[in-house]
């Protein structure tokens, strides 16, 4: 589902952010082994291992899908988190809040940092063996979570962005 340019990964800076607020990684469904390198995941699925044929249970999940086609990767976190199956998924993706993604993140997130600075994300290379290069950036992104930490994801994000608890009526 993914492509060749969805070879970008989270930088490790983030990922220190993501673990302050839910200490290790339980799950990274949209991985790969270079990628884990950085997120070191107790578990990850990656193409040939994918998060759609796989149990996403887990207490915590990194969840950064391939921007190329985000929506089914959304639709199956949320869907998983409303079961009860995830404790606590803190996730990042391209600000627009247009789209039917945002609008199904909308349904779990318990808050949102908007970041202040546009990600330079690390880049894979195609048969992602090595990163290659910091990739630049032309979109802004926010991150999201859900959990029981909502108040701890505003702290620990605050430093990097406008902060908001989402109250769900």
């Amino acid at each position: 589902m993914s492509k060749g340019s969805d070879n970008y990964y989270t930088p490790s800076a983030l990922i220190e952010v993501e673990k302050r607020v839910m200490g290790v990684v339980d799950l990274d469904p949209c991985s790969s082994e270079l990628a884990n390198k950085i997120v070191n995941a107790n578990r990850i699925y990656t193409l040939e291992n994918s998060m759609f044929r796989n149990s996403l249970a887990c207490d915590s999940m990194h969840f950064n899908p391939p921007y190329s086609n985000p929506m089914p990767f959304v639709e199956r976190v949320v869907s998983e988190y409303q079961q009860g199956n995830i404790g606590q998924v803190c996730g990042v993706l391209n600000v627009d809040c247009s789209t039917r993604w945002f609008a199904e993140i909308k349904k779990i997130a318990d808050g949102y940092c908007f970041l202040s600075e546009r990600i330079q994300f690390d880049k894979a290379n195609e048969s992602q063996t090595e990163i290659t290069e910091t990739g630049g950036n032309s979109r802004c992104q926010f991150y999201f979570y859900a959990g029981r930490h909502a108040g701890w994801f505003l702290k620990q994000f605050e430093p990097l962005g406008l902060c908001l608890l989402h109250h769900r009526l």
